[in-house]
C-alpha cells in the first residue's frame, strides 16, 4: 500500500491541499471577523457546487504557501543546510552511528555533507525504500507552510491591533502566535527525522554489506 502511495505522490499532494484547505478556511473566519479584504472569500465554501473550486483554491494556496516557506527557511532561517548539519551529528545521530558513517564516507572519499547526504538518499531511492521519508517530508512542509501563515497572520493582527487601538485583535493573535511557535519546532523535528532516516538506513545496510563482504572473503580462503 506505502509502495502505491508513493509512487502516485499522494503524502506530498495530501500536504499541499490539506494545508491549503485549513489556510483558505482560517482565512474565510479571520475575513469575516476580523479582516476586510474588498471580497468574499466566505463564498468559497458555500455551495456543493464550489467544492471543485475550493479544492482548487486550496491547491493553488498550499503549493504558494510550500514554495514561499521553502524560500524563508532554506535561504533566510536555516541557509548553508544547517538542518542538514543537525542531523549529521552526534547531536541526532548516536556517537558509535556518526563515527561509523564517518568512516565508511572517508573510505569512499566522501568529504562534502551534500554529496554524504545524497549518497545516501541514492541509495534509499535504489532501494524504494522512501516511504517513511516521503510522510516525514511532507509532515515537514505542511508545518512549514502552517508556519509561514500563522507567523504572517500573527503580524498583520498585531498592527491591526496597534493601529486601531483594539484589543478584540487579541482573541486571535495569541493562538496565532502559539501555532507559530509550534509549528516552527515541527518543521525542524520532522526534516530532522527524515534525514536521521535516511543516514541511518545508509550506515545499516552499508554494515549488512561489509559483513556479508567479509563472510565472503572468509568462505573462500577456507577453501586454501
Amino acid at each position: 500500500m506505502d509502495s502505491i502511495l508513493e509512487k502516485l505522490g499522494v503524502y506530498e499532494l495530501f500536504s499541499i491541499i490539506f494545508a491549503g484547505a485549513v489556510i483558505t478556511y482560517c482565512s474565510v473566519i479571520l475575513e469575516k471577523y476580523y479582516f476586510k479584504f474588498g471580497f468574499s472569500l466566505n463564498n468559497l465554501t458555500n455551495g456543493l457546487n464550489k467544492t471543485v473550486l475550493f479544492v482548487l483554491v486550496s491547491c493553488f494556496i498550499g503549493i504558494l504557501f510550500q514554495e514561499f516557506g521553502s524560500i524563508i527557511i532554506n535561504r533566510l532561517l536555516f541557509k548553508n543546510n544547517k538542518l542538514l548539519k543537525i542531523a549529521y551529528s552526534s547531536k541526532s545521530l548516536s556517537e558509535s552511528e556518526y563515527n561509523k558513517l564517518e568512516s565508511i564516507f572517508n573510505d569512499k572519499g566522501i568529504n562534502d555533507l551534500v554529496e554524504k547526504y545524497n549518497e545516501s538518499k541514492y541509495y534509499i531511492l535504489l532501494k524504494g525504500n522512501t516511504s517513511r521519508a516521503d510522510k516525514e517530508m511532507a509532515l515537514s512542509s505542511m508545518s512549514r507552510s502552517f508556519f509561514v501563515y500563522f507567523f504572517i497572520i500573527s503580524i498583520a493582527l498585531l498592527l491591526e491591533m496597534i493601529l486601531n487601538l483594539n484589543l478584540d485583535y487579541m482573541e486571535p493573535f495569541v493562538p496565532s502566535v502559539i501555532l507559530t511557535i509550534v509549528m516552527f519546532f515541527r518543521l525542524k523535528r520532522f526534516a530532522n527525522m527524515r534525514y536521521v532516516y535516511i543516514f541511518r538506513n545508509y550506515l545499516y545496510a552499508e554494515n549488512n554489506r561489509r559483513k556479508k563482504k567479509t563472510v565472503v572473503t572468509i568462505k573462500n580462503k577456507s577453501y586454501y
